[in-house]
């Protein structure tokens, strides 16, 4: 578990540093400046990137085969997976540290391409070589994607699951779960995951069958980048980030399909704002977090009156809808994760400014770049892929978008990963945390701070 020092909390405070150390200055991290480089260095950023992807796959198949001591069902498993609770992998630290370098050296690829021009078709063929390279990742770095599957075949009764051992190949979730769990996800996932999974019979057929739907709504998500009219270097970093491949395309997380609804509601939020509040239901009904995280991308509704509105009947509707389809099963469920992971007081607290900034947010007041690696903290637990709860905080500001997808692979590294080491938290983490904060630039002045809180776009 990650519930106890340093796992939550020195991630905790780091996150709230950031952003007090923002705030306090009245500046906003500036995106580090690659050296200028030879015209062709642009494509050799993207094969630096391919490359670094599948090393980092290769190290994760390492992991997941080699640890131990591994139960001698888990062998049996179609996709192995690390096992986050207890990771003893030869050699363990110098494979955290290759993950850690390997991750360093994404970001500061996407740094040069972000910096750079790159030609479209680059772009694409390197977008669909990494998203086939996801599909057919050897292993897990968690078992969440099993998990769905176990949702799909329960469907609304995983909110009430009965108390029978799954048959076949499936009495894998008895043996990993220790029994019959009920989902934490929204009733719109559960319907959609058993709906994705439904006609393919094997379990190695349903994971895959996910994993293709997650594909398909990255591509979603490219497209609504640029529907909203996002700048090409912006979409260059999303369409070839490795960070979130490994995590929502190889790993399968649920989070794209929230995110999908939320960037579309940002691109069309200032033609039509019905829809987008509509959106935000939507991604609240697959996971629950995301109604509250997509609040932000409302701002741009200029009528208070009619933010307020329609907030409140997001926010009754996500609630009904939740509460008659899950019930007491879905509440008691969130409140158990709650507190099997018992966050503590840095965690409380750092989740508490959390929502500060999205009201803030919601309230079109000025927007920090740092609020993006708070996010998480507004769960019980800190893994690796609930940084992407920062994506709808930063829709609304280009420069804090291109921050969040840059620095992306090196955060979620540093923070979650399935196999990192507390060398990582209590030394490699302060140091990037301090340095980000003596290199962040001078203080803006108060009214050119006071114009770029006003702007919807950066």
């Amino acid at each position: 578990m990650m519930s106890f020092t340093p796992w939550s909390t020195i991630p905790s405070l780091c996150a709230i540093s950031l952003v007090v150390a923002e705030y306090l200055r009245r500046s906003t991290l500036r995106m580090p400046r690659a050296p200028r480089a030879p015209r062709l260095t642009a494509s050799w950023w993207v094969a630096v990137i391919i490359t670094s992807y599948a090393a980092d796959l290769a190290l994760i198949y390492y992991c997941a085969v080699h640890e131990y001591p591994m139960s001698p069902w888990r062998s049996t498993m179609p996709l192995p997976v690390i096992h986050t609770a207890n990771v003893e992998i030869p050699h363990g630290n110098l494979v955290a540290a290759a993950v850690l370098a390997v991750a360093a050296m994404q970001s500061y690829a996407l740094l040069g391409l972000y910096r750079a021009s790159l030609p479209k078709l680059v772009v694409r063929c390197g977008c669909a070589v990494m998203l086939f390279l996801s599909i057919c990742s050897p292993a897990l770095i968690s078992f969440d994607l099993y998990f769905y599957v176990h949702d799909a075949i329960l469907g609304l009764s995983a909110y009430h699951p009965p108390k029978v051992p799954f048959p076949g190949e499936y009495h894998i979730f008895d043996l990993w779960l220790g029994g019959t769990q009920s989902t934490i996800y929204g009733p719109l996932f559960v319907a959609a995951a058993r709906l994705v999974t439904s006609t393919f019979p094997t379990l190695f057929g349903k994971l895959m069958a996910l994993r293709f739907v997650d594909a398909i709504c990255y591509l979603l998500i490219l497209r609504g980048l640029r529907a909203q009219g996002m700048p090409e270097r912006i979409r260059t970093v999303a369409a070839l980030n490795p960070g979130l491949m490994l995590q929502y395309v190889s790993d399968g997380h649920n989070d794209l399909m929230p995110i999908v609804a939320l960037v579309w509601g940002a691109a069309v939020v200032r033609t039509r704002p019905a829809l987008t509040f509509g959106l935000i239901a939507v991604a609240g009904l697959f996971k629950l977090p995301y109604v509250i995280l997509g609040l932000p991308i409302v701002a741009t509704v200029r009528s208070l009156p009619a933010r307020f509105s329609g907030t409140a009947i997001v926010l009754a509707i996500v609630a009904s809808l939740t509460w008659a389809v899950g019930g007491t099963g879905y509440g008691d469920a969130l409140a158990g994760y709650d507190r099997d992971y018992h966050p503590d007081v840095a965690q409380r607290v750092a989740g508490a400014l959390a929502l500060v900034l999205i009201v803030s947010a919601w309230f079109r007041s000025r927007r920090l770049k740092s609020a993006v690696w708070i996010m998480p903290t507004l769960s019980a637990a800190l893994y690796s892929w609930y940084f992407i709860w920062g994506l709808p905080y930063a829709l609304a500001r280009r420069r804090i978008l291109g921050y969040f997808l840059v620095c992306y692979p090196l955060v979620a590294t540093l923070v979650g990963s399935a196999i990192e080491r507390t060398w990582e938290l209590s030394i490699a983490l302060p140091i990037l945390v301090g340095l980000s904060i003596l290199v962040s630039g001078k203080p803006a002045a108060d009214g050119a701070s006071h114009e770029e809180s006003k702007r919807v776009a950066a």
